[in-house]
């Protein structure tokens, strides 16, 4: 005979033949796994209440090791709840993680650090994983975050396993999980903000590091991690001599164990970048290749090779490798556990519009202008609508005398500037070009933003004639929207550049017209045809039946636009 149930026992299961659904649920809700997030800190008092907060309500119990705080780290740990246990630091990030997880009584772990926090949106999946997950231990997708709010690289790191599964962490820096059992993958994502610090936090972060990383490699001469790891702080510190000197040290280590392992081709792209840096565009394209040769077609090892063969002028495999990077670029966006447990450097949105620009310049280097052009705009957008991105483009078609597609550029990269309370640099060093954007704007039939362009245009920064450019946009601006009074005032201003009587009498539309036809006169006697076209042209729409073509015979002459008349 079957053991007795008490009568708690035999009202849920008659309560469950009554109803499934309650039943199912009561279920779920009693065998709920919790969940353990673990955080070693010290001094993060910036970044630590963003990373609690993304968390507190997904979690089952916060444990924090403090290694030795000074500021309000503590309190604000406490204030969410967190369990804190403190220990001295011994320079030993694996032992003081392993600590943390010494005091986690949840079914999993969850390893976050301060400046890291869970995107909005993953909490769901996170407990959604604790609950439903086959495997034993997730790698979940990362991204950094740099001062500007922007992605700058994508990588996947074990930050969810099963507690009591005597998963340890291993090295003193850049710590590992010794994972057991069956992995997974999951799309509980994180930002990570470590590397938006001051440069003085910079230069205290690379002391530290490397310290640490050079007692590991004394300890194991054969450690590559370690070698791959200082080539990645130096490059980090702009030191390309260093991150080339450590960066190869972990190739040669690689090749001699025959066996790769997935930091490899961060390696790889590591040693190629420092060597591009350095000017050697040889020896960067053969570690890009033997990267390719080793792991195939990588988003870091395709940015690296385009860039080398755009720097080379080999434009073709710079498509190639573009497009393929695009490619990846793509099923990253869709899958990040595509590049397993490897780092992918060149993701983000400006990494993609410098592939999108490179892409531009070939196809404009092959004079599929259209198609340039397209690229040269989706580099534009991908770049967030930078004014420098614009301006570059704007120089480029200068330099092909490309004069309407330079001009259109022109006017971005100024328009950008105005949303960003900036000027483009080509503008600072050439004032005049305002009077080029105002003409455009007059041509678009958008005055107010000619009249805005034009007060930009400071007169100290004008030659005479400039300055007398400038007066005529404003007055054809002011004309267009019949602001007469204003009109008569710049007009005014023209005429003692002009050494023009300005004691005039204006009762009617054609002394104002005979005013522009006198000053007309005046600059086809100095030959100044470019601005005496304009101002003949403002006299026909003011006085049309005044004019006289015998008297701009010479400007009739010398300028055909004014055949209309």
């Amino acid at each position: 005979m079957g053991k007795k149930r008490s009568k708690k026992q035999r009202r849920i299961k008659a309560a469950s033949r009554r109803n499934p659904k309650r039943a199912a649920h009561r279920k779920k809700y009693q065998k709920m796994p919790r969940i353990s997030a673990c955080m070693i800190v010290k001094n993060e008092e910036a970044l630590l209440p963003q990373s609690l907060q993304s968390i507190k309500k997904y979690v089952d119990e916060i444990i924090v090791v403090d290694t030795g705080s000074t500021d309000a780290t503590v309190a604000i740990a406490e204030s969410f709840g967190a369990k804190v246990y403190h220990h001295p630091w011994e320079h030993d990030f694996g032992k003081h993680r392993n600590q943390s997880l010494s005091y986690a009584s949840g079914d999993w772990i969850l390893i976050l650090d301060a400046d890291e926090e869970l995107v909005a949106g993953s909490g769901t999946t996170l407990r959604e994983t604790a609950q439903n997950g086959t495997a034993d231990f997730y790698f979940c997708p990362f991204f950094d975050i740099d001062r500007n709010g922007e992605v700058t690289t994508v990588y996947n790191s074990v930050r969810l396993f099963r507690n009591n599964m005597d998963m340890t962490y291993t090295r003193k820096i850049h710590n590992q999980l010794l994972v057991k059992g069956e992995r997974g993958y999951t799309e509980i994502k994180f930002n990570h903000y470590g590397y938006d610090l001051s440069p003085e936090e910079m230069e205290a972060k690379h002391v530290r590091t490397t310290t640490l990383l050079k007692k590991a490699i004394e300890e194991n001469p054969e450690d590559g991690y370690s070698y791959h790891q200082l080539a990645a702080s130096n490059l980090k510190h702009l030191d390309y001599s260093k991150g080339v000197e450590y960066g190869e040290k972990a190739l040669e280590i690689m090749r001699r164990r025959n066996q790769h392992k997935p930091f490899d081709i961060n390696t790889f792209y590591l040693v190629a970048g420092a060597y591009f840096n350095l000017e050697d565009m040889e020896l960067a394209r053969r570690i890009g290749l033997e990267a390719q040769a080793v792991f195939g077609d990588h988003l870091d090892i395709c940015f690296i090779l385009s860039a080398i063969y755009f720097k080379q002028n080999s434009f073709e495999k710079c498509k190639q490798m573009a497009l393929r990077y695009l490619d990846i670029y793509n099923q990253l966006e869709d899958d990040p556990s595509i590049i397993g447990g490897s780092t992918c450097y060149n993701f983000g949105a400006r990494k993609r519009s410098t592939i999108l620009t490179y892409l531009a310049y070939t196809s404009f280097i092959e004079k599929e202008y259209q198609t340039a052009e397209s690229y040269f705009h989706d580099a534009f957008e991908s770049a967030g609508k930078r004014m420098q991105t614009a301006e570059s483009i704007y120089r480029l078609y200068r330099k092909q005398r490309m004069g309407q597609q330079a001009l259109q550029w022109l006017v971005i990269a100024h328009e950008t500037g105005g949303t960003q309370n900036d000027t483009p640099e080509i503008i600072k060093a050439h004032p005049s070009l305002y009077l080029k954007i105002a003409e455009h704007y007059l041509q678009q039939d958008n005055p107010e933003a000619a009249l805005q362009c034009l007060g930009l245009a400071q007169d100290m920064q004008l030659t005479m004639d400039q300055q007398m450019e400038k007066k005529l946009l404003q007055i054809n601006a002011l004309w267009v929207q019949n602001a007469i009074e204003d009109l008569v005032k710049t007009m005014e201003s023209l005429m003692m550049l002009l050494d023009m009587d300005t004691n005039r009498s204006l009762d009617s539309f054609d002394d104002l017209g005979g005013l522009f036809y006198e000053a007309a006169e005046v600059l086809s006697e100095q030959q100044k045809w470019r601005l005496a076209e304009p101002t003949l042209n403002l006299a026909y729409q003011m006085a049309p039946h005044c004019f006289q073509a015998e008297r701009f015979q010479p400007l009739l002459t010398e300028s055909i636009s004014l055949n209309h008349i």
